[in-house]
């Protein structure tokens, strides 16, 4: 598997992230795993972990701090009333990764990026929104 995340591991840095299943150097196995709901599907290579779970839709993750383990979330499907569980991995970027979703959530009808190239006139147009959509937030 060669990806971002060897730089990492080289660097002796850990990571983990989500990753579209068509990228290069995606483990065969994990892209074309047809998969039901709850399923998993993973592979390893030395520190990396490839992984792939259904849930609503499969969702893929890389990281180089989790194995493939699988927990009881503290959910219950509502149709068979049996408890969910999910990868490790999925629960923690599931926790992490909840306050960046929502504020790229609320970003979205007010940014005023549009289809500018450069990444720095991004990065400053961002920096101008994200005041705003607190401002916005706490007058609701």
């Amino acid at each position: 598997m060669s990806c971002p995340f060897q730089s990492l591991i080289n660097q002796r840095t850990d990571g983990f992230g989500t990753v579209k299943l068509g990228r290069k150097g995606m483990p065969s196995a994990v892209k074309k795993a047809k998969l039901k709901k709850g399923d998993v599907k993973f592979r390893r290579s030395g520190k990396l972990l490839a992984l792939t779970w259904h849930d609503k839709r499969q969702v893929s993750m890389l990281s180089t701090l989790h194995d493939a383990t699988v927990t009881d979330a503290a959910k219950t499907d509502r149709v068979t009333g049996e408890t969910i569980r999910k990868p490790s991995v999925i629960m923690e970027y599931n926790k992490y990764m909840g306050g960046v979703a929502k504020l790229d959530q609320m970003l979205e009808p007010y940014l005023s990026t549009r289809k500018t190239i450069k990444w720095y006139k991004k990065f400053f147009q961002h920096l101008l929104d994200f005041p705003s959509i607190m401002h916005l937030s706490s007058t609701k």
